[in-house]
């Protein structure tokens, strides 16, 4: 996790195409949706050194962990912010 005690509400596609070359050079095509999309997405932020804190558009759109449990706030802050992309 970027910050682990912390969680926030960002915006990302729910479909996405990765393209990218294996070992062999060759290209390769992937289309991704839902949580793997998210995951990409979020892991192409690190390699452009980007923190998830940077995407959070709401002011309150963070939560401390013992929050998200104490509060029941999972579903508020799982599956939020995507955007179609259709």
């Amino acid at each position: 996790m970027s910050v682990p005690s912390i969680r926030g509400r960002v915006e990302r596609y729910k479909n996405i195409e990765l393209i990218y070359y294996n070992e062999q050079g060759e290209k390769i095509v992937k289309q991704l949706n839902g949580f793997f999309a998210r995951l990409i997405q979020h892991e192409c932020d690190h390699l452009d050194g980007i923190v998830f804190l940077e995407r959070v558009k709401e002011p309150n759109g963070f939560t401390t962990v013992e929050n998200l449990n104490k509060y029941n706030l999972r579903e508020k802050f799982t599956n939020i912010g995507e955007t179609s992309n259709e």
